[in-house]
């Protein structure tokens, strides 16, 4: 919706369209097709298009469009237009753009950036990026806790920085927690490192993502926690501390998917100090931890999420019969005639308890 209005902007997988809007009977009129040029060759893909109005430059429409598919060769590509944030002058349009070759790119190497927010106070684009599913380094298995989620930083308009964040080339770590055969590659791993899908050495790693080739994240989330979108909450008295909202949906990797429907950035986004968090609550697991004061590190968003180790050792007692609903949930104790109930299995290891059936640790 425009700011005064009066004025609709819908998009298919295809085209943006603008409809004039009359609040008073809410209805829509005289559609004008803004953008074309978006779908996919074989129609799948990532379809859906985000779109947003800068409040900044008002003549311009971001406009952010998925990969084709999980790894898209496509997007190594500038050219192709495709897991890109261009944004288009809407003032006067003649003709419709065409999404590959017209607009202003504000970002790229970006595979699937849901949600895209414009910073209140100092005009920066952000956005949040669906990472890819089902990866493999030197075909052994990452997927489970890699790579990370991401949310990066695209300078501001009318002038973005239009930087390539890596996609498909490059992800960002996640769990550092890597299987053997990976240690030589990885001698000194950190959350947002990049890293490739194939690698001899750990210089090869470096030559390949590091060095400046591409744009780290600006925050790393838990992998496959699927970020849906970004708002910023004013600030009071114009002081620059406005809160990232941050919604999740999870993803079907996990098993169990995690469900954290809610994160909040707060502090100075744009200075880089660490936030504070909202209060905890089931809702809001994924509470991040910005980046460090005057540094370029990523660093890791909290989470709820139990270690790889303790998940391992609770299903392992799962399986020999120590497992049962009841004993993983909690343990019988008797204190002279009387029984009491303390905690189970998943208590012992600090998790939360799946109650049910089936029992289990999550």
């Amino acid at each position: 919706m425009s700011e005064d209005g009066k004025a609709l902007y819908v998009s298919s997988m295809e085209s943006v369209y603008r409809y004039s809007y009359n609040p008073d009977t809410a209805t829509v009129a005289d559609k004008t097709t803004l953008v074309t040029g978006m779908s996919h060759p074989d129609g799948g893909g990532h379809v859906t298009r985000t779109l947003l109005l800068s409040k900044k430059q008002p003549d311009l429409l971001l406009v952010s469009r998925g990969s084709a598919s999980n790894i898209d060769p496509t997007a190594a590509q500038q050219s192709s237009g495709v897991s890109q944030i261009r944004a288009f002058n809407i003032s006067s349009p003649t003709t419709p753009y065409d999404y590959t070759t017209d607009g202003l790119l504000v970002g790229w190497g970006l595979r699937n950036s849901v949600g895209v927010a414009e910073h209140p106070s100092t005009g920066t684009i952000w956005s949040v990026e669906n990472s890819a599913d089902n990866l493999a380094i030197n075909n052994i298995d990452i997927h489970e806790d890699n790579p990370g989620e991401e949310l990066n930083s695209h300078g501001t308009l009318p002038h973005p920085a239009g930087s390539n964040h890596g996609y498909p080339t490059c992800y960002t770590l996640w769990n550092t927690t890597l299987p053997s055969a990976l240690t030589p590659l990885f001698p000194n791993p950190t959350i947002g490192m990049q890293f490739p899908l194939s690698a001899t050495t750990a210089t090869s790693i470096t030559a390949t993502c590091g060095s400046g080739n591409y744009t780290p994240a600006r925050l790393t989330f838990q992998a496959h926690t699927a970020p849906l979108d970004i708002k910023f909450l004013p600030s009071a008295n114009n002081t620059n501390t406005e809160q990232a909202l941050i919604t999740f949906h999870g993803s079907c990797p996990l098993n169990p998917s995690p469900f954290c429907p809610l994160s909040a950035v707060s502090g100075a986004l744009e200075s880089k100090v660490a936030p504070e968090l909202l209060p905890s609550s089931p809702n809001r697991k994924l509470l991040a931890d910005i980046v460090g004061q005057g540094t370029a590190t990523t660093r890791q968003a909290t989470s709820s999420r139990p270690s790889p180790s303790r998940r391992a050792q609770a299903s392992r007692w799962r399986r020999r019969g120590a497992g049962t609903p009841r004993r993983m949930c909690s343990a019988r104790r008797t204190s002279g005639r009387v029984r009491r109930w303390g905690r189970g299995v998943c208590g012992r290891l600090g998790l939360r308890c799946r109650v049910g059936r089936e029992g289990g640790c999550l």
